[in-house]
């Protein structure tokens, strides 16, 4: 997520006047002083703005993309998986490594094709492959110096942005996975013990979770900015408060259960999902987004980048959109397997 886009605090000052140290100061003698300009009450904000206008265009866009499935979802995947793959190792060469970037894109772009013609066991193998060829590549250089490091931020951002990233493929695969596992020999919707499962499921759980993640986001940066007071972890994001992430985890569990709603009474006619499971998967959703998105609060601030790219007008890279989804993505798709299995057993 757009770490400028959440809680409370005002925004930290830029890079340059951090550095100068001249914001504030008082104008030298006899320097027209430019009054700061003064925002209306209620009026909404430049960058607000910008934020909004980029949900505009961006909403339609991955619903669509969700909705068509097939190789257009797929392409539009392995495009997000690209973009931020090399915003991440830009700024894992502001700390002075020197990823091997082009074999670390091979290796992400491969794990999206795979994951969406193959199977698990199979991503599995091509993820060790990866890392195989990435430590010959490094011994290929010679560079000692280098090694760990180069060795450890390519494949780490092939795992943290490229196989994480791609459970949304799984996610969008969930009625073929299933079927695969417990129904084989079966051609349309089937049953999971007393589970209802068609080809819509897969599309409901992506957007239920992007919806949980959003909600929090969307929760978080409001609730944050009205009461805002107690510093959820000042030294990796001094922004975000623990009242933000409380309203960010309520907000997520609404537009979860919206989604819930529309699925149900629209498309599958029946309960898929009992709603206690819904209320508490938009909790653990929402929670594991806030999570996301300090974790890659943690790299940047590490990093000293305030934002990982300016791909997006006022939601920065492509990075600081999906981070939080990209940890959400997993634990949903885990979660459903688990829960798909206890049912199959009658449980």
């Amino acid at each position: 997520m757009d770490e400028s886009a959440r809680d409370t605090s005002p925004a930290e000052p830029s890079r340059r006047s951090a550095v100068d140290g001249n914001a504030g100061a008082p104008a030298a003698s006899g320097e027209a002083v430019a009054p700061a300009p003064v925002e209306k009450p209620g009026k909404i904000s430049r960058p607000l703005k910008l934020r909004l206008l980029s949900a505009a265009v961006i909403v339609p866009t991955v619903i669509g993309l969700i909705l068509w499935g097939g190789i257009p979802f797929l392409l539009g995947v392995t495009a997000i998986i690209v973009l931020a793959l090399r915003e991440f190792y830009e700024i894992i060469e502001l700390k002075g490594l020197r990823p091997l970037k082009v074999p670390g894109l091979i290796g992400a772009t491969l794990l999206a094709m795979v994951t969406f013609l193959g199977n698990e066991y199979q991503t599995n193998v091509l993820l060790t492959a990866v890392f195989l060829v990435v430590m010959i590549l490094q011994l290929l250089k010679q560079d000692v110096a280098e090694a760990i490091g180069s060795i450890s931020a390519t494949f780490f951002g092939v795992f943290y942005v490229g196989w994480l990233m791609a459970h949304a493929i799984l996610l969008r695969r969930m009625d073929e996975i299933l079927r695969t596992k417990y129904e084989p020999l079966t051609e349309g919707p089937f049953w999971i013990g007393p589970v209802y499962v068609n080809e819509y499921l897969g599309v409901f759980l992506l957007l239920f979770c992007i919806c949980c993640v959003a909600g929090g986001d969307i929760g978080a940066y409001f609730t944050g900015r009205r009461f805002g007071r107690t510093k959820l972890a000042p030294r990796v994001s001094p922004n975000k408060t623990v009242e933000g992430a409380a309203g960010g985890v309520v907000t997520g569990v609404i537009f979860g259960l919206i989604v819930w709603t529309i699925f149900r009474v629209w498309v599958f006619r029946r309960e898929v999902l009992p709603v206690g499971q819904v209320v508490l998967l938009g909790i653990v959703l929402a929670g594991i987004g806030i999570l996301g998105d300090l974790a890659e609060s943690l790299i940047k601030r590490d990093a000293r980048a305030k934002d990982a790219g300016t791909l997006i007008p006022g939601m920065g890279g492509m990075l600081d959109r999906i981070d939080s989804n990209m940890v959400a993505f997993p634990v949903l798709y885990y979660w459903m397997n688990a829960w798909f299995f206890l049912k199959s057993l009658g449980g």
